[in-house]
């Protein structure tokens, strides 16, 4: 695994952290990109008429974990 200086660590963890700050389409998708790249087997399900996804915004392990996501709101 590479080493990174504390510089490029740190640009790192400003995106991410901007990226956490997001809201709506765009913190889901960064937070479904990133547990894809954790588990192998992630599938985020679609959503399902008025009720959307029920609140499950990701299965992984062959179904042992559900992820449900609550992103920042801004009022």
């Amino acid at each position: 695994m590479p080493r990174f200086d504390a510089a490029v660590r740190s640009w790192y963890r400003a995106m991410h952290d901007q990226r956490c700050l997001a809201v709506g389409t765009a913190f889901e998708a960064y937070s479904t990109a990133l547990l894809k790249r954790l588990h192998p087997d992630f599938t985020d399900p679609d959503s399902m008429g008025r009720q959307g996804d029920g609140g499950c915004d990701g299965l992984a392990d062959q179904g042992r974990v559900l992820y449900a996501l609550r992103g920042p709101r801004w009022w």
